[in-house]
């Protein structure tokens, strides 16, 4: 012990002499690379895209500053790796330099034989037998690299004079070597004095191997890391340095990564939120199992059903045998672009949910190789399957939070059947716009809205009192079909469906009948005059008066009267006299109106001239109005119209019955007429008669007869 204190007080003062005199290199600025091409770091990415490479130290003084790997157990616990380089090639292949970031044993002999040749000693076999097999899983030493590294890197930093660069021939696990754990890109400072950046913690003495060898004709001292970070010598077979191993991993090995905290099980739902970003830096692998196999059998499709539920039938294979690596998550993988495909991201993963076996029976992922699953796809997921976005299931063994996860080969489902779809579609109002445009799911590209009544097409508004159908057109987006079995519902009730020849599919769904329009008022009709001993059946009273409703549905509405019992007045036939009655009458809504509490009652105002009156009568309109004719005279219509004749008499028709006929009665002008005439002819002839009568006899006869005439 007393050796390495001299010899680290005499390279502290050469260290002083070179930083006097400027011979060391300027450090390059503290900066942490983020592998992302947009400056975002996804929390859940294909390969290892978001694991940043190191900051490199500006000062000694910095901590290492970079991203963390869990990989691999120790005693059962999780282990912490330094990502150095997370894409790099002097190892051989393609692949991520790990860096234990703490000491998992202390006091382990680099050789026991005091060989201070890395290739032959006991820690290098150690570390590629004993600690590879018991500290990390069958898929994990798959995934570690057989690292070949003849000389050092460009990149390498300056180690001891005394300690000689030492290649790696095809080895799992090991050290790293002085130059490189003074290489400025992993994170470490360029120099052997003590740094914060090289400080470990864990072991007895904090000091940590490295695997280069001391050249100075010391066989049994190699190289290590103190507790204060410098970098110095030990003996190899008596000293408290411990194990604190390096690694690569093959990037082809690594499916994915995610941060530290994202859940990969949550179930996938309509309203899951596409994978976020994170500004952590602690990640774990999936890594690629070759020994999981998955299929989606049913030619690659799923099924969806009602509520947007996928069905995946499935089957898998798995080689492993013990519990810690076989399938137990059947996986949702949801990309923007084929997985295979550089840059590709992932948008949505989660776990297929509702387990079933071969019988239809709940099960379990691990109880079920083969059997169906269910997810549902984010309402947030636009576009078109196999183009937009692309789904895949994967046998995986999931693990804790920290440790690394297993899952074979992506398996694509191709094509989505369309089971079930359901659109959404505004309820016709009578009097408004009727809806042309229906609320359907995404997957749905084009929904082609008309509506019907009574057979014929309606456009624009709603009709008062109808049932509307609406005929909706669906055209499945690119990569989903409508099954020849598909139905529908038009906002969650039961429709028609019919599968058109070019594979789209048609839903009707007929809504119950509008509401009735809705009445405002009556409009009383004008009052009409016809001509004395007018039967009522012959006024041509309005059958239909005129209505205004809300909506204008109807115009007119069929009215009746009452002739019994006038609401006033009265009129008699035998009166000569102008007369005037006003009739009530009963208003009967159309179909397509709602009364609305407005009264169904009206009533007409008739006058009826008096006898001999000329060029007076008036005749009303259907409809309510009366016209009065040009020139005052009025002509009913053939059918029950009544004619003044010339001199002022009216004649009621044969047929009119609702006033009873009475005998015919002379107007009294004419009568007065007659009289005066028949007493001037008497009293003339009775003259006539004296003078002549005793001479002509049968002139006297005539008087009485003229008298009769009279």
């Amino acid at each position: 012990m007393k050796k390495r204190k001299i010899l680290k007080r005499g390279i502290a003062s050469l260290l002083a002499v070179v930083l006097a005199v400027g011979l060391l290199p300027v450090m390059p600025d503290n900066t942490l690379t983020v592998k992302a091409a947009d400056g975002v770091t996804p929390a859940m990415t294909l390969g290892t895209g978001s694991i940043a490479d190191p900051a490199v130290p500006a000062s000694t003084n910095d901590a290492w500053t970079g991203s963390y790997v869990y990989f691999g157990t120790y005693n059962g616990n999780p282990v912490k790796y330094r990502v150095l380089d997370s894409e790099t090639t002097v190892f051989g292949g393609a692949t991520m330099l790990l860096d234990c970031d703490s000491i998992l044993e202390s006091r382990r002999a680099f050789d026991d034989s005091s060989d201070n040749n890395w290739e032959l000693s006991d820690i290098r076999t150690y570390l590629n037998g004993e600690f590879l097999t018991n500290n990390f899983t069958t898929a994990e030493q798959n995934a570690i690299a057989e690292s070949t590294k003849d000389a050092a890197d460009g990149q390498d930093g300056d180690e001891k004079g005394y300690l000689a660069y030492t290649p790696l021939s095809g080895d799992k696990i090991f050290f790293l070597d002085a130059k490189e754990a003074t290489n400025t890109s992993y994170g470490y400072s360029n120099t052997p004095e003590e740094v914060e950046n090289r400080r470990k913690t864990g072991g007895g003495m904090c000091y940590w191997w490295l695997r280069s060898a001391y050249r100075d004709g010391n066989d049994n001292g190699a190289g290590c890391v103190g507790s204060e970070g410098d970098v110095f010598y030990d003996i190899v077979n008596n000293s408290p340095s411990g194990v604190s191993p390096a690694l690569n991993i093959n990037l082809s090995s690594v499916l994915f990564s995610s941060a530290i905290g994202t859940g990969k099980s949550d179930a996938l739902s309509a309203d899951s939120s596409p994978i976020g970003t994170t500004t952590g830096t602690e990640w774990k692998l999936t890594l690629r199992d070759e020994g999981k196999t998955i299929k989606v059998t049913d030619d690659r499709k799923g099924t969806k059903a009602a509520g947007g539920t996928i069905t995946v039938p499935y089957t898998y294979a798995d080689t492993a045998t013990t519990d810690a690596e076989k399938v137990n998550q059947i996986s949702v993988m949801i990309t923007d672009q084929a997985y295979t495909e550089a840059g590709a991201k992932i948008l949505y993963y989660g776990a297929l949910q509702n387990i079933k076996d071969t019988d239809g029976n709940g099960s379990t992922v691990s109880d079920a190789a083969i059997g169906t699953g269910t997810f549902v796809l984010p309402d947030g997921l636009k576009g078109t399957l196999g183009t937009d976005y692309h789904v895949y299931i994967l046998a995986e063994h999931v693990n804790k939070s920290n440790e690394t996860d297993y899952a074979g080969t992506p398996a694509e489902i191709t094509t989505i059947s369309i089971e079930n779809v359901d659109v959404d579609v505004d309820a016709p109002v009578a009097g408004a716009s009727l809806d042309t445009s229906a609320a359907v799911p995404s997957y749905i590209t084009d929904a082609t809205v008309t509506w019907t009544a009574d057979g014929s097409e309606v456009t624009d508004s709603a009709l008062y009192n109808t049932v509307h159908t609406v005929n909706v057109t669906l055209t499945a987006a690119g990569g989903y079909a409508f099954t020849d079995a598909a139905t529908a519902a038009v906002n969650t009730n039961a429709a028609g469906v019919t599968k058109n020849e070019n594979g789209t599919l048609t839903v009707t769904y007929a809504f119950p009948a509008t509401e009735k329009d809705r009445l405002i008022s009556i409009t009383t009709p004008a009052s009409i005059r016809v001509a004395n001993g007018t039967a009522y059946a012959s006024m041509n009273l309005p059958k239909e008066i005129n209505i205004q409703t809300e909506g204008g549905a109807a115009a007119t509405a069929p009215v009746s009267w009452d002739t019994t019992t006038p609401a006033s007045g009265s009129y008699d036939r035998k009166v000569l006299t102008e007369q005037t009655v006003t009739l009530n009458g009963v208003v009967t809504c159309p179909d397509s109106v709602d009364a609305n509490g407005v009264t169904l009652a009206t009533t007409i105002t008739i006058t009826i001239e008096a006898a001999g009156t000329t060029g007076g009568s008036t005749t009303a309109p259907s409809g309510g109005s009366t016209t009065a004719p040009s020139g005052g005279s009025t002509t009913a219509p053939a059918g029950g119209s009544t004619t003044a004749p010339s001199g002022g008499s009216t004649t009621a028709p044969a047929d009119e019955t609702d006033i009873p006929d009475q005998p015919e009665v002379p107007d009294s002008a004419t009568e007065s007429a007659r009289h005066v005439l028949c007493l001037v002819s008497s009293s003339v002839m009775q003259v006539i008669g004296n003078l002549f009568l005793p001479h002509y006899f049968p002139l006297r006869l005539l008087v009485p007869r003229l008298h009769k005439i009279g």
